[in-house]
């Protein structure tokens, strides 16, 4: 995981890692719901249970890592790792919701 949170800091490590960066549509609670492409949710957006999202608020842009298996054009399954909020360097330009 150090190496993860380590590689959000570079252009390059960033793109060799898959780490993208989502817009935070909502924050109630410990729950967290961020835009994602498609492949992943037929609305664009994921609910995620947080241990903690002190200091995340809706605007916000946060950095995972997904890894998905997709079948006829749509994950089947999905694993996403939470490595924090996005570099200012590194949010998305031009109000897209999210990095690929």
């Amino acid at each position: 995981m150090h190496h993860l949170e380590s590689a959000r800091f570079s252009k390059v490590d960033r793109r060799m890692n898959g780490i993208t960066s989502h817009k935070v549509f909502e924050v109630e609670g410990n729950d967290l719901v961020i835009a994602v492409p498609s492949v992943l949710s037929k609305d664009g957006k994921i609910s995620f249970l947080m241990s903690d999202t002190s200091g995340i608020k809706q605007g916000d842009y946060v950095d995972f890592c997904f890894a998905y298996t997709v079948t006829n054009g749509r994950a089947n399954s999905y694993q996403a790792q939470f490595l924090g909020i996005t570099p200012p360097e590194f949010k998305p330009e031009n109000a897209e919701t999210y990095t690929i």
